[in-house]
């Protein structure tokens, strides 16, 4: 085959990329579209997730060598990829040729539950266990698991090749446990291979967990090395080619040279003119930095702007940074830009190293990093001892790196370094034991995104990324910290480049790229140097650019992370060197500037690329170096603030660390070891030189002046969406720790300044980012005080003057957060007396009084400068799990309940062969069409325009939908399937672009321009809880239904206060105690009538019912009946010994995020019918939403859902819209359709939880017995209610609990705000309702100073004897909405008889006559069991509380206990000042239940569950779907 062909090896398959993908394409797109894998999945779509992860082998036609990583084929593009090898999860194993043992480990673990994120687990598991196996010795973190008991180094070791994939419902622990197994096997290499290649037989053994290197396809091989030399020979010619000779792109590989889509594609790209399109995409891939040079001056002033790329990774961080370019120079074979170079001062590494390249760097140091002179002390005696006024150099000094000096001197170690980077660089389990400034970075390097990022992303990538956006970059801040310098290239139109030679054919890399051309390179190539600080305060980060370069610049787009490029600009855009003279972009000390005779109007544009990274080398004997990140998460989450610190300190005449003698001086960040004071080995020495950086987003602007008086600047970048960030060198608080030792009082001054730079920067005193930070830096100057240094006279005498007690000495001592554990040994106590001394005759008191003072004032100063052990993320989670023995001897009648089981198709999943929603695509290539929406960028507004000619024009595109070609009904559970005439919230679909994939229908979508105008009369956008109250924005029609208020039996009556008032009232409504505590018939003063509607409305979740149309059954309620009770309610609050009035409380929100986002395939039938496949949860409600929008009979539209990726609730209803949507473009273009949301565009689109307040008032005794409680609940509801309404009904229904309350009144709004529809989530409404009530009992545990747990057991309901259950026990049927007063759902009684399932008893639930009997046995033994205020029965064998809860509290042999645990938090505060710990226990009563089995077949429905036991059903069949 020739070099005009995109070609991959995906499983030792020949896969030919189609011609109707250009090379930015994602390979996760080729791999599910074009090939019959689809175990990589889309979860995140920007390589968080790793449910894409995927094993990626690369040929090196010029070495021969293969270089092997784990990739996120969400982010990787197939240009990039061309002629690589990918293996899935199916290549490893699958159920033809036999599973992998990781795929066999994780079944046996059950470490697969929806098991849509289990392939890419599978392949992360793999690789870590195959660089675990090969590992000459483990990792130092893993070691150091190993020895603290956590688990054996090989395990961590490959556990910690998981930190680039998320699990949502299966756990961790059991994939830790698949991960023990496989690192205990004798043997890992002892299977057989699934990938099939030329040169391996499936069949054969491999020599290593993964397929052997080997394997790479010798024919693959063959169209590499042909696409090198075309490539090669290709682009030399366009370098010889003169600018105005050049008509199109000759030059540009034949394997790049595209055609159109469609056969007019041509002529839509010239009516274009210079805008590409999928078709004409140039790839170029130069070899060295001189072809590099040569192309981009090329493109100086061109209106087609070459945009860089190297791994992609910024396009998952930044989704706008990939609009299409159409010249694209991917970066990968510059030979300089992958180099490392071990030079005397320090190690020179090409800016196209990936950043676990740069890791393994640091862990394995060449041999000449300290000792490439002739003495091993700092490089230069008098270096440790440097004045403040030299402080601002570094040990490798203050001036450029000058490599021109010592290469040659260097030429054996320049391959060691690169060979010891590797090319994959991502082995986890090859990291040496070491320790020190160069281990504390690679400790913190980890900690960035996840293995598959780290492995992909660049170091030049960073820098260009953080140049154009304000990335949270701990890369630039670390390097900062550690005196790092870039190279810049410079090229820009009227520079004279060098000729573009590519190297010899047998020279070697790594010496071509530094030996032979760095020093002529630095001649003819226009390359300066600039330290890494100076080049952040002028990035978006920092305080010299702006975002007006951004918009004003030019042809081109914005910047992505891999386009290696400075000033702050774009890769691909191009530099106006007059803007850069305005705005002082850069002024680089050894750098010539900008082209003088270029700085006038009208001027040509250039670029800067970085090239390299300049790393001096530490010495361990006299530096120091410390960082720290908070994040949401340990790893793969970015910074909420992080800081780095570099300490030299000077040569101790009584100590000879910098003479050779270094002491373990580890720095990591990742310590478990305690920090408190003088734990470092430099404690007390005198600080000669340092740099303290962080990095916060601001809560607010910096002032201008301000801001360039600290080096910060604007808000962010130019189109104002992302949030800031800044990075900031603290220099005023370097100078109070410069030239002396660290103590409490120079602490004290630099924590005081880094506050006010911090203000100034734009984190106000008082504000997160300032106390963390502060917080933060406390920890690593603290274990810089010496231990044995006596205080001094204003730390402790202003103390003891004081008086200060040990309560106050924290905030007159300290400032800062972090904290606590072990004391030093008080050896300055005897300074503390004679310093009491002094201070008594200053301050009146005797002796002896401030001598106590003094030395209670010293200790207490000590416990505050504690630091708590850090956590050490190496430790794997251990649990155990026991399965007790069944309750009886008639559990084998009813096997395999009792007994554990493997979930079915476990290893299906983790070979990703299990088949999911959006899998069905897979099989229609060639005729599949794809969908993508067109959003509200408004929250509220009229719609006046749309514009989609733009997007029409795009080539691939098949049309667009509006709500006027919607055939049927535009609404979908009450809101428009197509905003029409107003949008109501920001992301609200406008329209569909339908397209021949899915890029290109995004692409399209972005393109569609629409007109907006404002909102409709009288109406305010509402966002939040307190504009709904300000503008009254509710659901009104919900206000009857949603409250319960109740009286128990004799209340009043015992009442101290007003209980004949309270009588009175209840006389007058003519409702006595006993009706409004629900014992009779059901109409009483709970508003039972209200309530059951309400609720019944709520469990018939997926019914396309409104809510006002339950109005009429509302009327069935007794409004006067409720108030009077609410009225009592409030009475006896007041007749309370003790009362909380106006206690408040938020209920937090929460969105799905399962792994899986809303997919549907829907493919047209014979006679007009419609298959859908759909991620749903409500197969019914979807057949029901999709005929209503198509105006089709039900019997026409069948609804298949084989498993889902994780549902959560959120695709009981958001499934519909999505699922609609697929089938009217099937309709509407006869062809299958597929539509799946984007995880922005999924979480745009779906509110989740609603969040809420909590207002509450509650009357209770001295013993802690509540009386009675009063709360109102206001929650935030979307623009249309949907399943909203669920949350309020069912929290009203989890109000009572299991409490004995003598007076309960619960109300519950809904406001009506411009958001996502909200749905339900997990534990809809009982999660809320539990939090209410806990809430308020903990609140009255505070009150009186008790604990929470015996204020709730004394408010238990009362405590009833359970009868001996038996195998033909007859259990009382839970009361029904029309028997009991109160009950929430009319077929309960399924929860017992499922229950009753487990005891060998199987009645037949669907006859009415067994129903009444129980009803009738519920009736005669009620008065056996209890029943809550609001009614609610609980047989005496179901409520277990009383023993649940004392076997918690006790505990037992291998149970946990409450007391026990208590007592630990307890002497954990006691020692700890800044660490607390909490421990609660909560009961729970959640009432089991589930609809009406009904089969609907008969009328019309056509829902199906695929797999056993697939039947026809409505609801039933809902229920039974579940996780396959």
């Amino acid at each position: 085959m020739g070099t005009s062909t995109i070609m991959l090896a995906v499983n030792g398959e020949r896969v030919v990329v189609p011609a109707s993908f250009s090379p930015s394409h994602r390979l996760i797109d080729v791999l599910r579209s074009e090939t019959r894998f689809t175990g990589p999945k889309v979860g995140c779509g920007e390589g968080g997730c790793g449910a894409c992860t995927a094993l990626a082998d690369r040929f090196d036609p010029v070495t021969g060598a293969v270089s092997r990583a784990t990739i996120n084929s969400c982010l990787a593009t197939i240009g990039s990829c061309n002629g690589t090898s990918i293996t899935t999860a199916e290549g490893l194993g699958n159920s033809k040729c036999g599973f992998h043992p990781v795929q066999e480990a994780l079944a046996k673990h059950f470490a697969s539950q929806c098991g849509y994120c289990t392939p890419g687990i599978t392949v992360a598991l793999a690789a870590a266990a195959d660089r675990a196996a090969a590992a000459a010795e483990p990792t130092a973190a893993a070691a150091a698991a190993a020895a603290g008991g956590c688990d054996s180094a090989r395990a961590a070791a490959i556990a910690a090749g998981l930190d680039g994939n998320l699990c949502r419902c299966t756990g961790w622990r059991p994939i830790i446990d698949a991960a023990r197994e496989i690192a205990d096997l004798e043997d890992l290499h002892k299977h057989a291979c699934c990938s099939s290649s030329s040169s391996s037989s499936s069949s054969s053994p491999c020599s290593s967990l993964l397929p052997p290197v080997a394997s790479f396809p010798g024919w693959l091989k063959q169209h590499v090395a042909a696409q090198h030399a075309s490539s090669q020979q290709q682009l030399q010619q366009e370098l010889l080619t003169p600018p105005h000779m050049r008509q199109t792109y000759p030059y540009m590989p034949q394997a790049m040279q595209l055609p159109a889509l469609q056969g007019d594609a041509a002529a839509a790209a010239a009516a274009a003119g210079d805008a590409g399109c999928c078709g004409d995409q140039a790839w170029l891939k130069p070899a060295s930095l001189a072809q590099l040079a040569a192309l981009l001056q090329r493109h100086c002033g061109s209106k087609r702007p070459a945009r860089l790329v190297a791994g992609n990774t910024g396009a998952g961080v930044f989704k706008d940074l990939w609009p299409h370019e159409p010249v694209v120079v991917d970066l990968a074979a510059v030979a300089e830009l992958n180099a490392v170079a071990h030079l005397q001062q320090g190690v020179m590494l090409g800016a196209g190293l990936t950043i676990q390249q740069l890791i393994e760097v640091l862990r394995h140091p060449a041999s000449s990093t300290c000792s490439s002179s002739s003495s091993s002390k700092c490089r230069g005696k008098g270096s440790c001892k440097t004045s403040a006024a030299g402080s601002a150099a570094a040990c490798g000094g203050s001036e450029a790196p000058c490599v021109e000096q010592h290469a040659s001197s260097h030429v054996g170690s320049i391959n060691d370094g690169a060979s010891a980077a590797g090319a994959g660089g991502c082995s986890a389990a090859g990291r040496a034991s070491s320790s020190g400034v160069w281990a504390a970075m690679a400790d913190h390097l980890e900690r960035i995104a996840g293995v598959h990022v780290r492995s992909a992303a660049t170091l030049g990538g960073h820098f260009g990324l953080t140049a154009a956006k304000p990335l949270p970059t701990d890369l630039g801040l670390l390097l900062a910290a550690a005196g790092c310098w870039l190279q810049l290239l410079t090229v820009d139109e009227h520079a004279q480049q060098p000729e573009a030679a590519a190297p010899a054919a047998d020279a070697d890399p790594g010496t071509y790229a530094w030996q032979q051309q760095q020093q002529q390179q630095q001649l003819q190539l226009r390359l300066s140097w600039v330290t890494v600080e100076e080049f952040l305060q002028h990035s978006c980060v920092g305080g010299s650019t702006g975002s007006s370069s951004s918009s004003s610049s030019g042809g081109g787009s914005i910047t992505a992370e891999d386009l290696i490029t400075a000033e702050g600009v774009a890769g691909g855009r191009q530099l106006d060197p007059q803007q850069q003279q305005q705005q002082h972009l850069f002024s680089i000390a050894p750098a010539p500037a900008v082209n003088p005779a270029a700085n006038t109007k009208g001027a040509s544009r250039g670029y800067r690329v970085v090239t390299a990274v300049w790393l001096p080398y530490c010495n361990d004997a006299c530096e120091l170096f410390w960082s720290y990140k908070v994040a949401l998460r340990h790893v793969n989450s970015h910074a909420l603030v992080n800081a780095a610190a570099w300490f030299r300190f000077q040569e101790d005449a009584h100590d000879n660390m910098c003479n050779g003698n270094a002491r373990n001086s580890s720095s990591s960040s990742s310590s478990s070891e305690a920090a408190g004071v003088g734990s470092s080995p430099f404690a007390g020495r005198t600080i000669a030189a340092v740099r303290l950086f962080v990095g916060f987003s601001p809560e607010e602007p910096a002032p201008a002046a301000a801001a360039a008086a600290v080096g910060v600047g604007h808000a962010g970048a130019g189109d104002g969406i992302e949030e800031p960030w800044r990075v900031l060198r603290l220099a005023a608080a370097e100078q109070q720790l410069q030239g002396g030792a660290v103590s409490v009082q120079a602490i004290i001054a630099a924590l005081r300044q880094a506050e006010a730079s911090l203000a100034s920067a734009g984190a106000a005193p008082g504000s997160f980012s300032s106390q963390a930070l502060q917080g933060t830096l406390l920890k690593a100057l603290v274990p810089l005080i010496s231990p044995t240094a006596p205080p001094t006279a204003t730390a402790i005498a202003a103390a003891a003057a004081s008086g200060c007690s040990a309560s106050t000495a924290r905030s007159d001592h300290v400032i800062g957060s972090k904290t606590a554990s072990g004391l030093i040994s008080p050896t300055a106590l005897p300074a503390a007396t004679a310093i009491a001394a002094a201070a008594a005759a200053a301050s009146g008191y005797s002796t002896t009084t401030c001598r106590a003072r003094s030395v209670s004032a010293y200790k207490q100063l000590l416990r505050l400068l504690q630091l708590p052990a850090q956590y050490d993320p190496h430790c794997l989670p251990q649990g155990s799990q026991v399965l007790p023995a069944p309750p009886h001897a008639a559990a084998a009648a009813v096997a395999p309940v009792h007994q554990p089981v493997e979930k079915d198709a476990v290893r299906l999943q983790a070979s990703g062969e299990a088949q999911y929603a959006g899998d069905v695509a897979s099989g229609m290539r060639g005729r599949l069409l794809y969908l993508a929406s067109v959003n509200s960028t408004k929250a509220l507004a009229s719609l006046q325009q749309l514009d989609a000619s733009a997007a029409l024009a795009l080539p691939g595109v098949t049309g667009i939908i509006t709500a006027s070609d919607i055939p049927g009904s535009n609404s979908v559970m009450g809101a428009p399937l197509l905003a029409d005439g107003c949008v109501e919230y920001l992301g609200q679909p406008i329209a569909f672009i339908v397209a021949a994939s899915q890029q290109v229908a995004e692409r399209a979508a972005a393109l569609v321009c629409v007109t907006y105008g404002p909102p409709p009369a009288g109406r305010l956008a509402v966002i939040t809880l307190d504009d709904a109250l300000a503008t009254g924005a509710f659901y009104e029609e919900l206000a009857p239904l949603m409250q319960v208020a109740a009286v128990k039996p004799g209340a009043a009556a015992s009442s101290s206060r007003n209980s004949s008032s309270c009588a009175s009232t209840l006389a007058d409504s003519k409702v006595d105690c006993s009706s409004a505590a629900g014992t009779s018939d059901g109409a009483g003063s709970i508003a039972r009538g209200s309530t059951r509607a309400a609720i019944n409305s709520s469990t018939s979740s997926c019914s396309t019912e409104t809510p006002a149309s339950l109005s009429a059954d509302a009327a069935a309620g007794r409004p006067a009946a409720a108030a009077a009770a609410a009225a009592c309610v409030e009475r006896l609050i007041a007749a309370a010994p003790r009362q909380i009035l106006g206690g408040a409380y938020d209920l937090p929100a929460q969105q799905h995020f399962y792994m899986e986002t809303q997919v549907a395939v829907a493919e047209p039938q014979e006679d007009g019918c419609l298959r859908l496949t759909s991620a749903t949860q409500s197969l019914d409600a979807v057949q029901q939403a999709v005929a209503a929008v198509l105006g089709l009979p039900f019997n026409k539209v069948a609804v298949v859902t084989k498993r889902l990726g994780g549902g959560f609730g959120g695709k009981a209803s958001r499934s519909m819209p999505v699922a609609a949507a697929a089938a009217l473009a099937a309709t509407l273009f006869d062809a299958p359709v597929v539509y799946q949301l984007s995880r922005c565009d999924d979480f745009a689109q779906n509110g989740g939880r609603c969040a809420g307040r909590l207002r509450y008032d509650v009357g209770f005794q001295e013993d802690g017995k509540v009386l009675a409680i009063k709360a109102e609940v206001l929650l935030r509801a979307g623009a249309y209610l949907d399943l909203a309404s669920n949350d309020g009904a069912q929290l009203l229904a989890a109000s009572d609990s299991a409490y004995d309350l003598s007076g309960l009144h619960v109300a519950v709004k809904f406001a009506r705000c411009n958001l996502p529809p909200h749905t339900i989530v997990r534990g809809p409404g009982y999660l809320q309702g539990v939090m209410v009530l806990e809430q308020i009992l903990e609140h009255v545990a505070a009150e009186l100073g008790l604990d929470p747990a015996a204020v709730k057991a004394a408010n238990f309901l009362p405590e009833v004897a359970a009868p001996t259950l038996g195998v033909a026990q007859q259990q009382p049927a839970p009361a029904t909405a029309d028997t009991a007063a109160g009950s929430i759902s009319g077929a309960a009684a399924l929860s017992t008889d499922m229950g009753r399932l487990c005891l060998g008893s199987v009645p037949a639930l669907s006859q009415h006559t067994h129903l009444q009997q129980q009803q009738q046995q519920q009736q005669q033994q009620q008065q056996q069991g209890v029943r809550t205020i609001l009614g609610r029965y609980i047989s005496p064998e179901s409520y277990t509380l009383p023993r649940v809860w004392s076997e918690l509290l006790q505990g037992g042999p291998g149970t946990a206990s409450y007391a026990a645990m208590l007592q630990g938090v307890q002497a954990h505060n006691r020692d700890h000042v800044w660490s607390k710990r909490g421990i609660a226990v909560t009961p729970v009563r959640r009432q089991l239940a589930s609809s009406s089995p009904t089969d609907r077949a008969g009328h019309g429905w056509a829902s199906s569950l695929d797999g056993a036991g697939a039947r026809n059903s409505s609801r039933a069949g809902r229920l039974a779907i579940g996780f396959s």
